[in-house]
């Protein structure tokens, strides 16, 4: 089982309160968080791990989570984890640490974007992350470049953090 890295995140916790987003404003600066890059946090044996966190703290939130990849987070993190990480993710959302975010809006978004990249095949959850981004100033916590790294250069304000290593 991997280790959860609660003490790295939390500290990110009151910068969020600080900037109104537990008022429920969100502010200009806003990172959205996908899947992977919330596991890669979670998980301090992930390869990722210290780039993420390193990314999260450069940034300094505040943080969203699409309501759209809630449940491939709770799948992921019930397979590789246990119990109590999955109820750890859900206590920090909970406590604001991180907003979660949903518009009807995003459908029709969704699925302009499903369409278009198709022949990736981008999914449902990668989907609405992205369609998040571009609502909250396009930056994007993820480890998924291979979806993302597409998502950058196809679509206008979308960057995908932490940079790839062959991008350095």
């Amino acid at each position: 089982m991997a280790a959860l890295d609660r003490h790295g995140i939390r500290r990110q916790r009151a910068k969020c309160r600080s900037r109104g987003l537990s008022a429920g404003r969100l502010a200009p600066r806003v990172m959205t968080l996908d899947t992977s890059g919330i596991v890669a946090l979670i998980d301090v044996k992930d390869e990722n791990h210290g780039n993420c966190l390193r990314a999260m703290r450069e940034d300094g939130g505040p943080y969203i989570v699409p309501a759209g990849i809630l449940s491939e987070i709770a799948w992921i993190l019930e397979a590789r984890f246990a119990a109590e990480v999955e109820q750890a993710f859900l206590d920090d959302l909970r406590d604001g640490a991180y907003t979660l975010h949903w518009n009807q809006d995003d459908i029709q978004r969704i699925q302009v974007l499903i369409r278009k990249y198709g022949d990736l095949p981008l999914g449902f959850a990668d989907a609405a992350v992205a369609a998040c981004a571009e609502r909250h100033n396009g930056r994007v916590l993820t480890t998924d470049f291979r979806h993302f790294s597409v998502l950058s250069r196809g679509e206008k304000g979308i960057t995908a953090l932490p940079e790839p290593a062959w991008d350095r």
